[in-house]
């Protein structure tokens, strides 16, 4: 079910794994991530799922600019609404890459985070952490 669209980003509830997919698109400013990511906020307080698919294949270049606001803002206030896990599905643009990479292993601040190439991997995933979450 489609919850927000704009040329920079797609946010969906997939009723069926209970889980928000994001989709990022194209280059990203700080206001643009800033906007998505509150929108994903509204997401997370009108469905009842931690878990949140980040789908990066359609990104382009970094976006290491927003981690501290995401970390030190976004996070807590996700936290609230019962975000506690987070599958990324990488680019193929090396510096999305490194920057997904980046934020995993410096920014994690207790949520549970993994990187994979195939979406369908990153599912299966995010339901087996719904059940530890339970």
């Amino acid at each position: 079910m489609l919850f927000f669209t704009n040329k920079n980003v797609d946010i969906n509830y997939l009723e069926e794994d209970n889980l928000i997919s994001v989709n990022w698109k194209g280059y990203q400013t700080l206001e643009t991530i800033q906007n998505g990511m509150e929108e994903l906020i509204k997401c997370f307080q009108e469905f009842s799922t931690g878990c949140l698919l980040i789908d990066n294949r359609q990104i382009k270049g970094t976006w290491t600019m927003a981690n501290d606001w995401i970390v030190t803002d976004w996070t807590p206030r996700a936290k609230k609404f019962g975000y506690h896990s987070a599958a990324f599905i990488f680019s193929d643009d090396v510096f999305s890459r490194f920057s997904i990479k980046r934020y995993i292993e410096e920014y994690n601040d207790g949520i549970y985070m993994q990187s994979f190439s195939e979406e369908e991997n990153a599912i299966k995933w995010l339901n087996e952490k719904q059940s530890v979450e339970a």
